[in-house]
């Protein structure tokens, strides 16, 4: 989502001097060319970028093509459901929230935005808690589609729900809702995409 054009870029290391680093676009995303093993200041690597003008990025969450990709109920639009802060009291006294939509309504929907780095497959879980058994619907805006139906369980729980594809890169949306109105107790938390190997 970086949308400043980058002067230089280098990989800072403890005690040595900063490496340099080449780059590249690929559509809307930022690809740096990093050196192959671990990074020498454990867990991540450190880059310091210098841009070429102010700093501009785009909120968009993105679909990686190499690693699982979390879209909290935070980051859509929610409409004909109540988007609302759940908190409750886990064992041992700790307390636990999560933003959830519930209190599905005929007609209610989460819709992400998403930047899709690479079209193809990608699983799809469902976040989400309730009693019985629910089925939700799951949807691109290039029409694909897939409908499942999970026990749901009485705390968050990422449920399998298929295998999706996106047709090309770029940005979309991915909407969310129940094929039949819920029980009130049903709620969405998060979807988690992973790419298909």
């Amino acid at each position: 989502g970086l949308q400043a054009e980058i002067a230089s870029a280098a990989q800072l290391k403890p005690g040595a001097a900063a490496a340099p680093l080449s780059w590249k676009k690929e559509g809307n995303w930022t690809v740096f060319a990093l050196p192959p093993g671990p990074p020498a200041d454990r867990p991540a690597a450190v880059l310091a970028v210098t841009l070429k003008g102010d700093a501009k990025g785009d909120e968009t969450l993105g679909i990686y093509p190499n690693c699982t990709s979390d879209l909290p109920v935070e980051f859509a639009q929610v409409t004909g459901a109540t988007k609302k802060e759940n908190r409750w009291m886990d064992k041992f006294g700790e307390w636990k929230f999560a933003m959830q939509a519930g209190a599905w309504q005929p007609g209610g929907k989460a819709v992400w935005t998403v930047e899709v780095a690479q079209a193809g497959d990608y699983y799809v879980d469902l976040v989400l808690k309730g009693t019985g058994r629910v089925a939700f619907v799951i949807e691109t805006d290039e029409g694909v589609k897939i409908q499942n139906q999970q026990a749901a369980a009485s705390l968050y729980h990422a449920q399998p729900f298929g295998l999706l594809a996106f047709k090309t890169p770029g940005r979309h949306t991915l909407t969310v809702y129940p094929v039949v109105r819920p029980d009130d107790t049903t709620s969405l938390k998060a979807a988690i995409l992973r790419p298909a190997e």
